[in-house]
């Protein structure tokens, strides 16, 4: 937009750092970078101001972008975009990409949402009620899932809290209160 001048908002690199992917915050323009911000160029077939965007951990050809209430996926690094998912996703808090496994990411809805093939498909984590923010944080064990902490309520806990699973939320005894925020 000749003449506009851009501040702030959202950036992330994609997984090998060749492109830089901008959403301003005073923009419905998603922009990228393949110079280090040298020149930008739209992104096509996403629209939204200050959206959330984050590259997947391992494939450099994905990115994933979140805002008013839209999901939307990128195969070609941020170049374009299309729109994925469905309205359950509600929650305008920042989605959590897996740090090793390509294609898997959570999204913090209404409940907490987890897919492992890129937003094609996705599953609700099991025992958990209401989800506002999550975090993977690593396993103790080798082998083991990575450790999954959200603030919001688990099946048999009506108190918002910060809870962690060990198993990606599949016992209730596993996801354990690790506090109770007072507002």
């Amino acid at each position: 937009e000749p003449g506009k001048v851009f501040h702030s908002g959202r950036v992330a690199f994609n997984a090998d750092g060749s492109r830089l992917i901008w959403s301003p915050s005073n923009s419905y323009t998603v922009y990228y970078t393949e110079d280090l911000g040298e020149t930008w160029t739209a992104c096509e077939g996403i629209m939204g101001q200050n959206m959330y965007v984050i590259g997947d951990s391992v494939n450099a050809d994905y990115v994933y972008a979140y805002g008013s209430e839209k999901l939307y996926v990128s195969s070609d690094g941020g170049k374009t975009f299309e729109k994925i998912g469905n309205e359950l996703f509600l929650n305008e808090d920042r989605l959590c990409v897996h740090p090793s496994q390509e294609g898997t990411f959570y999204l913090p809805a209404i409940s907490l949402y987890m897919t492992t093939d890129h937003g094609a498909t996705f599953t609700a984590v099991p025992n958990v009620k209401t989800c506002e923010s999550v975090s993977l944080g690593k396993a103790k064990n080798d082998g083991d899932p990575y450790v999954i902490y959200i603030y919001g309520t688990v099946a048999d806990n009506d108190t918002k809290g910060i809870y962690m699973s060990e198993d990606n939320g599949e016992t209730d005894c596993d996801m354990v209160k690790l506090m109770t925020i007072h507002s």
